[in-house]
């Protein structure tokens, strides 16, 4: 009986001991490790296909983002009304509020007068640049024109760093050029 339950004892051990070897769900037959509950860098699909091969419509929204438009569609007027009467600081009955709601009338000023889109930037006296002692000349009239005004700081940095993108171009095309003249000389 006691040669039985440790023999028993022996094969429950040996069969904890025994590696219980994963494979992965999707059938290629991959082995996953004890540790890990994924392999990496497999993809459970075959390359070359994909899962919605039609795709989704160009433009489609969700129904539920369609459902919430059509009920602000509705609404929009009295939405309107109301946060204008906020924002002039009355209530939806009329009544005097102490205080005008800031975020209404900064939600107000956003729709009647939208965001600054960049516009065009217009140097009428900037010099004509063709090399890259031209751009010094460039970035000197930049400098002057945003300390008088003529541009903004942001309109500044953005010309500048088109002029450094063409100063580094122009030098580029510069060096390739004296390395086929080197070349030339040596053969």
């Amino acid at each position: 009986m006691k040669i039985k339950k440790k023999i028993i004892k022996k094969r429950k051990l040996q069969f904890k001991k025994r590696k219980k070897i994963k494979f992965c769900k999707c059938g290629c037959g991959t082995e996953i490790p004890a540790q890990n509950t994924w392999v990496k860098n497999h993809n459970h699909r075959k390359s070359g296909k994909s899962l919605n091969p039609k795709g989704r419509k160009n433009g489609s929204q969700n129904k539920a983002t369609e459902a919430c438009k059509v009920i602000l569609n509705s609404e929009i007027p009295k939405l309107n009304r109301i946060m204008v009467q906020h924002a002039l600081g009355t209530d939806c009955d009329g009544k005097q509020i102490t205080q005008p709601n800031i975020n209404s009338t900064k939600w107000l000023l956003g729709r009647l007068v939208p965001a600054r889109v960049h516009a065009k930037v217009k140097l009428a006296g900037m010099p004509g640049i063709n090399s890259a002692q031209d751009c010094k000349e460039g970035i000197a009239y930049l400098v002057q024109a945003i300390s008088e005004g003529k541009i903004s700081p942001h309109d500044g940095n953005i010309v500048s760093g088109i002029l450094d993108k063409f100063t580094a171009s122009v030098s580029v095309v510069e060096l390739e050029q004296k390395m086929s003249e080197l070349l030339e000389q040596l053969q």
